[in-house]
């Protein structure tokens, strides 16, 4: 799918992002989000509310992402296109500090938790 499909269809608010892969070179980057299922358009109250989300960027020509971050203290405020790019929000739930994750790339897939379902767009 495209980054504005991505964009429109994920409310990423409230969740968390687990690890952050920069893979080929930059070409790919892979974000694991502890996921905020209760958070969508036709959430089931059968179905968890939080699981697994692997975000993969493919064709990515420019990002910016912090260094040195333990992720494991930075939750998603937003999420939202700027021009061609998309724009992750972020805080960090124990300093209060703002940081963003920004990427532009080609196309975006995303695969839940360990059933491996693939969503291309």
């Amino acid at each position: 799918m495209t980054i504005t499909d991505f964009v429109a269809n994920y409310i990423m608010h409230d969740s968390l992002i687990d690890k952050v892969e920069i893979l080929e070179n930059g070409s790919t980057i892979v974000l694991w989000i502890d996921f905020a299922f209760w958070m969508q358009n036709g959430y089931n109250e059968t179905d968890p509310e939080t699981g697994t989300l692997k975000v993969s960027f493919f064709g990515v020509t420019d990002y910016e992402i912090p260094e040195n971050v333990n992720w494991e203290e930075v939750s998603i405020l937003d999420m939202k296109l700027d021009e061609e790019q998309i724009v992750f929000a972020l805080i960090n739930d124990m300093s209060d500090d703002y940081l963003e994750i920004i990427i532009n790339a080609d196309h975006v897939s995303t695969t839940v938790g360990n059933d491996m379902e693939q969503n291309d767009g």
